[in-house]
């Protein structure tokens, strides 16, 4: 603010957002110096010595009356990251590069079969390409123009599925109690979603001068989706209706922060939000985001876990049932009958896909006049069908933070040189480090040599193969930089 004051020109910050604007004119005005925030058509009848504008420009300029600063001299550059980009095809069956011999295959008149290649055939003038796929009792020759009777089969990790047989009634069987048990299920989900549209959930308040310096307590400029998905989700808790909102998107592509701004809505009208997560070491990293975020507002955060003993997680589920915890943070451990809550508003639930039956189905009694958010970067098929038939509401995350920088990825042949220089930079950044091995028998071993170049690095090995409670506390140990 002085050097600014101290110019002999009329100074014009251009900034890139308009919460990024309101932030330079409150920093002005704690130095003591007005700076108002002018409409960028307004500027040229504004006659006054500082101001602050909206726009795009590449960077500042000086000129004789007159010095314009962008947010890159004032905030600093910021840095580079690559923008997604979507894909323009999204088809069962890409095309037929997409299979290989082997691999199983669905016929919509015949079933399940194997892949067993192409061949060309030609019939009297008429040559033409043919899929070849194996049955249990013969082979079929499928015409490369009812490419569209095929899909490539797809099922649950590791699961082997027995071939049909060619002119039985078996697959016409399996697709009738397919269409059944579809029929079935879509009742339900329509009856349980219709009582969700006509039941009367809690009206949210509107906001506040809180609510809006609890939104700029956060450090980042959120991206367009971000504001879309929180817009939303604050028309929806504004409705009667209760929300039932899905939000979808990649890792690190600020979903937790949409959750955040939820939870606090809840909390501010005195209801309690329960965050649920599928590990342990999720509920803990969600609760050191959630205790940072809320360090400045009086709200009491706790968490349920396999990390807690058994004294402190039934104190927690007493805080829970009293009203005494405003935002509970928990695994499966939530669902447990036990867990009373005094008046729960929200419930976020990450990666529903990772819970079971039983499990679904204590969350099917939480839920009733509820407003639910539920976060996925892989939502299954089900959930995702039902977003877009408009059965659940859905928001999409695409755009990843200007912050986040773009992945550097380079292929170099094992050595000494390259795995050390590469860690110790790491560590110089006072960063962490995964050393990824394809093989448990002789990690130990990795683990050593890492050890002999790196003498300075703390090394503990993870492996599918650990019971649970020691990965986690692994982990744990790496999460907190131990």
């Amino acid at each position: 603010p002085d050097a600014l004051t101290r110019a002999d020109k009329q100074v014009i910050s251009v900034m890139s957002s308009r919460s990024q604007a309101e932030r330079l004119k409150e920093i002005m005005l704690d130095g003591g110096i007005a700076s108002p925030v002018i409409d960028i058509n307004d500027l040229k009848t504004y006659d006054g010595k500082l101001c602050v504008t909206t726009g795009r420009l590449s960077s500042g300029i000086c000129l004789d009356e007159i010095l314009i600063l962008t947010d890159k001299e004032i905030f600093g550059e910021r840095p580079a990251y690559r923008p997604i980009k979507k894909s323009k095809v999204s088809r069962l069956l890409l095309s037929i590069d997409d299979l290989k011999p082997g691999d199983f295959i669905v016929h919509k008149d015949h079933g399940i079969g194997k892949f067993a290649g192409m061949q060309r055939q030609k019939t009297d003038d008429y040559e033409e390409d043919l899929v070849i796929i194996d049955y249990s009792n013969g082979r079929l020759y499928v015409p490369f123009q009812n490419i569209e009777k095929l899909q490539k089969y797809s099922a649950a990790e590791g699961h082997i599925p027995a071939t049909d047989k060619l002119g039985s009634k078996t697959w016409q069987r399996t697709k009738q109690r397919a269409r059944k048990g579809i029929q079935e299920m879509a009742e339900k989900l329509l009856k349980l979603y219709a009582e969700r549209k006509v039941a009367r959930g809690y009206v949210f308040s509107d906001d506040t001068p809180m609510h809006r310096e609890f939104d700029d307590f956060f450090p980042y400029e959120e991206t367009p989706d971000q504001a879309m998905a929180i817009n939303e989700i604050k028309k929806h808790m504004h409705s009667e209706i209760p929300m039932d909102m899905l939000i979808c998107g990649d890792v690190g592509y600020g979903k937790t922060e949409v959750a955040v701004r939820a939870a606090f809505r809840a909390v501010y009208d005195g209801k309690q939000a329960a965050i649920l997560v599928p590990t342990t070491l999720l509920a803990e990293q969600h609760f050191r985001t959630f205790k940072s975020r809320f360090s400045g507002f009086p709200v009491k955060i706790d968490y349920l876990s396999r990390f807690k003993n058994k004294a402190d997680l039934d104190k927690c589920v007493q805080a829970v049932a009293n009203g005494e915890v405003d935002i509970v943070i928990g695994t499966h451990i939530l669902l447990n009958k036990k867990v009373r809550f005094h008046d729960l508003g929200l419930l976020i639930i990450d990666e529903e896909h990772r819970f079971g039956v039983a499990q679904k189905e204590r969350l099917k009694e939480i839920k009733k006049g509820v407003d639910i958010l539920t976060l996925t970067a892989t939502p299954i098929p089900r959930t995702l069908h039902m977003s877009l038939s408009g059965v659940r509401e859905m928001c999409a995350i695409e755009t990843p933070p200007e912050e986040r920088l773009a992945v550097r990825s380079a292929v170099a042949s094992f050595n000494d040189k390259t795995i050390k220089e590469a860690i110790e930079r790491e560590l110089k950044r006072n960063g962490l480090v995964f050393f990824v091995h394809n093989r448990i028998k002789d990690i130990e071993k990795i683990s050593g040599y890492i050890k002999k170049l790196v003498p300075s690095a703390k090394i503990a090995i993870a492996h599918g193969q650990m019971r649970e409670a020691g990965l986690e506390k692994v982990m744990l140990g790496f999460l907190n930089k131990e």
